[in-house]
C-alpha cells in the first residue's frame, strides 16, 4: 500500500493516526508531527492537554503500583514521551539525570517530573560512565529512595 501523507494537528495526530490504521491506511508523519508542549505549559495545562491518565483504570491496577527507574542524560523530548507512555498515577518514578548533563536539561526535567506527586528525582546525581560502576551507582540511588517512598510497589522496572 502506498503511504498517504496526512495533516495532522498537534491535538489530532495520535487520533488521526489510529483512524488511518483502522482504516488500513498508513499513515506518514513528518518529523516533528508529535511535538512535545511542556515548556510551554503550566503543569496543569501540560497534564490535560497531554492526556496523561490521572487516575487508575481499575482496582487491580490500583492495588499493583510498579516503581520505575529512568536514568537519562540528553534528549529532553524523548524522555518526556516515554514518561508520557508510562506514567500511570499509582506508580512511582524516580528519574536520574546525569550529573555531567547541561544544566538547562536537568532544571528541565526537574520542572516536569515536580508536575506529579509521585515523581521525583534521585537524591543524588552521579556521573554516569556507559557501561561503568557508575551506572549501576545511579541505579543504586534510585532504589534506595524507592526503598524510601510512601507507595508500596511491587516490581521495579529499570527504563
Amino acid at each position: 500500500k502506498s503511504l498517504k501523507r496526512l495533516n495532522f494537528s498537534a491535538s489530532s495526530t495520535l487520533a488521526e493516526a489510529c483512524k488511518a490504521l483502522i482504516e488500513g491506511k498508513a499513515p506518514f508523519l513528518k518529523e516533528n508531527t508529535l511535538k512535545t508542549s511542556f515548556r510551554e505549559s503550566s503543569c496543569m495545562e501540560y497534564i490535560t492537554q497531554n492526556h496523561y491518565i490521572t487516575r487508575a483504570l481499575s482496582a487491580e491496577e490500583a492495588a499493583f503500583p510498579i516503581a520505575y527507574i529512568m536514568t537519562l542524560h540528553k534528549e529532553f523530548e524523548t524522555f518526556e514521551r516515554l514518561f508520557r507512555a508510562v506514567y500511570m498515577p499509582q506508580n512511582v518514578y524516580c528519574v536520574h539525570v546525569d550529573a555531567k548533563a547541561p544544566a538547562p536539561f536537568r532544571q528541565a526535567v526537574g520542572r516536569l517530573v515536580g508536575c506529579f506527586p509521585n515523581a521525583f528525582l534521585a537524591s543524588r546525581a552521579e556521573r554516569v560512565v556507559y557501561g561503568g560502576a557508575s551506572r549501576l551507582r545511579a541505579d543504586l540511588h534510585c532504589m534506595r529512595d524507592l526503598l524510601a517512598s510512601a507507595v508500596p510497589w511491587r516490581y521495579l522496572l529499570n527504563t
